[in-house]
């Protein structure tokens, strides 16, 4: 068996990649990277090609890992990402509205739209969080 992240052959009994330290999943995705590598060292694909399939098979192989509740976490992370995002736009928004009001009237048009984006973003975040569900599935079919 190779390591999915690295192909770096795991030992039977082996938790932990002694090449890269990934946590070993057992699946057939480290006999895959090993066929792609004998190809690569074959001349029968380029370096960038074999970099570009490896890719694709950790990424298919990491998605297929991943539970619904993983998945959900994932979006509360982004959720909460996007309301911080907000409201840290609706305060520069503010601020650029109150120096607007001392005279430079530029800045009330600026803060004006970036409290529109950072309204914005908070109601994306609230959609995410209510739509969890929804968008696990979505992405699952």
């Amino acid at each position: 068996m190779y390591c999915s992240k690295c192909g770096t052959e795991i030992k039977e009994g082996q938790i932990f990649c002694s090449g890269c330290g990934e946590k070993i999943i057992k699946t057939d995705i480290g006999e895959e990277i090993l066929k792609l590598k004998n190809k690569l060292d074959n001349k029968e694909i380029s370096q960038e090609e074999y970099d570009k399939q490896k890719q694709l098979l950790i990424l298919q192989e990491s998605n297929s890992n991943r539970s619904s509740k993983d998945k959900m976490a994932v979006l509360r992370i982004i959720a909460n990402k996007e309301q911080t995002s907000g409201i840290i736009w609706l305060i520069i928004g503010i601020l650029q509205v109150i120096v607007g009001l001392c005279g430079l009237w530029t800045a009330i048009l600026i803060g004006g739209w970036n409290i529109f984006w950072g309204s914005s973003r908070i109601g994306n975040a609230k959609d995410i969080e209510n739509r969890q569900d929804t968008l696990v599935r979505d992405y699952d079919s």
